[in-house]
């Protein structure tokens, strides 16, 4: 029994040397990945449960952002969310929507994600929009994530992502 024991140690010590090096050079290695929203994103703005006020809902928004790696911790993978650019159209009015933020992705039991952006909505002052740690609606690397500002709580904007890596064949300049 101690035999095993041993050979059980001695595996899991090779594993911890050799999987760390080959896992970090494969990310210094690795583009940041143009996403596309998709459909089924949206934008909502209004009173959400206990409030009561109007709500609009708008699955007219559009455009892309990067995802890029930054770093990997014991149980989440770490992306920084850059050049947000979105347009939403608000009262017949397009709209731009820019930021940046992070996104990460893992866990420990179940796999969650947690997406926290800093976004300005036309010439809005930027707000601090967060889905919280929730579990993944879809299997990376699609992304289909909710943030707000407020929890979706009394009067809020929330944003619907759906979205999804632009194959590369698609990008001008890339093939």
């Amino acid at each position: 029994m101690a035999a095993r024991g041993t050979v059980t140690v001695r595996v899991l010590v090779v594993l911890m040397l050799v999987l760390p090096g080959a896992r970090a050079e494969a990310q210094v290695t690795a583009r940041p990945a143009l996403y596309q929203l998709e459909s089924g994103s949206s934008f909502t703005r209004g009173c959400f449960p206990p409030c009561l006020c109007p709500i609009f809902t708008t699955e007219d928004i559009t455009g892309t952002y990067e995802l890029a790696f930054d770093h990997q911790d014991p149980l989440f993978t770490w992306y920084r969310v850059k050049d947000v650019n979105w347009v939403v159209t608000l009262g017949g009015v397009d709209t731009r929507i820019t930021g940046s933020g992070t996104f990460r992705v893992g866990g420990e039991v179940a796999v969650l994600q947690q997406m926290t952006l800093k976004l300005k909505v036309g010439n809005q002052q930027p707000q601090a929009f967060d889905s919280g740690l929730v579990p993944v609606g879809s299997s990376f690397p699609e992304i289909d994530i909710t943030v707000s500002v407020n929890g979706m709580v009394c009067f809020d904007t929330v944003i619907d992502i759906r979205s999804g890596p632009v194959p590369a064949a698609d990008i001008p300049g890339t093939s």
